[in-house]
């Protein structure tokens, strides 16, 4: 059965479950996560086989042309909407230099904002990791 263990050199005490309890345990987490994984295998087996053999040829030499390719596929569609907004205003060269700094500005303020707001949660998270480390060592 399980019995209560004291350990005096990291001053905690708990419940040791017996050898066949542990075995049972990492078992069948074993079991489970290797089930999952095969699993996640069965789509390949029915994947059409031209495809794979696409994916198999080697990539082309040379830079890569598309409907995504360049600085603008970093951009969300409404943020790309917005700057030509912004551009068809005034169709002067001046007024266009203004609004490319201002556009500039736009273009970068958005994921500027986006990087602070998930870097907060993220770093409450780290802390929350770094003061747990004793915890997860029980």
């Amino acid at each position: 059965g399980s019995s209560f263990v004291c350990h005096l050199a990291i001053d905690s005490c708990g419940v040791r479950q017996n050898d066949d309890v542990v075995r049972v345990l990492r078992f069948s987490f074993g079991l489970v996560s290797g089930g999952f994984i095969l699993i996640g295998l069965v789509p390949l087996f029915f994947f059409p086989e031209a495809d794979m053999a696409k994916f198999r040829a080697p990539l082309p030499r040379g830079p890569l042309l598309g409907p995504n390719a360049g600085i603008l596929s970093y951009f969300w569609p409404s943020e790309l909407r917005a700057a030509v907004k912004m551009l068809e205003a005034d169709p002067r060269p001046i007024v266009q230099q203004e609004v490319a700094k201002e556009l500039s500005g736009f273009l970068l303020n958005w994921p500027l904002q986006m990087i602070v707001i998930f870097m907060l949660p993220f770093c409450v998270g780290m802390v929350l990791i770094v003061l747990g480390f004793e915890d997860l060592g029980d």
